[in-house]
């Protein structure tokens, strides 16, 4: 762990990086919201201390490597999408998303109690409105049953193969919207793998996205549900 006056874990070193990575994603943030940011992150840190929640409680990490990175899909999304974030976790991407859309309404599903937990503490940390967290497996039948056809938009980052993802996230979706899956340098790869796609979504869109801190790009890929 940093020292704490290593400047890799300053607060104007970190806000310079957090500026920085959303410009280079095209995304303003403002004062305020930047402020509930370092708010989020110091929350990620504390808990993590406790309970596994993404692998490091370095701030530096858990802004360049999770935060940053979920704000890829901000420019994918309309401000009042209805969207499920698929085995939300720590709030990621599902928690990024809707502070750099205040107005996009979101739900976090997640199966474990503490993350729910979590989820649920830094929502009312926060002050998020339009956002709810429900906890449970996305294969439930009482969950797929409820919330079927209901959603704009499904993100799954780190929630399993693309097989896996393309199999339990469309019939979330309503006809015509669409699941925005993270992936890394081996985005085509997986893809080659599923020629042809199940029935029923179509590749839509391709996003590659690339930090001037990171050596690999991603890419955000964009399934449509016929």
């Amino acid at each position: 762990m940093n020292p704490a006056g290593d400047p890799v874990n300053s607060s104007a070193k970190l806000r310079e990086v957090l500026e920085g990575g959303a410009e280079e994603l095209g995304i303003s943030l403002p004062a305020a919201t930047v402020e509930k940011v370092f708010q989020y992150l110091s929350e990620l840190k504390q808990w993590g201390e406790k309970i596994n929640l993404v692998g490091t409680d370095n701030l530096r990490e858990l802004l360049t490597e999770h935060f940053l990175d979920c704000l890829a899909p901000v420019s994918l999304l309309r401000p009042r999408d209805f969207t499920l974030d698929l085995g939300s976790g720590a709030g990621l991407p599902g928690i990024p998303v809707k502070l750099a859309l205040p107005e996009i309404r979101m739900v976090l599903l997640e199966q474990r109690q503490k993350k729910s937990v979590f989820l649920r503490q830094v929502v009312r940390t926060l002050g998020l409105t339009g956002i709810e967290v429900i906890q449970g497996q996305a294969e439930t039948p009482g969950i797929r049953e409820v919330l079927a056809g209901t959603f704009d938009a499904v993100l799954s980052r780190a929630t399993g193969k693309l097989r896996e993802v393309l199999a339990i996230g469309p019939p979330f979706l309503k006809r015509g919207g669409k699941l925005l899956v993270f992936k890394g340098p081996k985005a085509e790869e997986e893809l080659s793998r599923l020629d042809p796609l199940p029935r029923g979504v179509n590749l839509a869109e391709r996003k590659p996205y690339r930090f001037s801190f990171w050596e690999n790009p991603r890419t955000i890929l964009v399934f449509e549900k016929n």
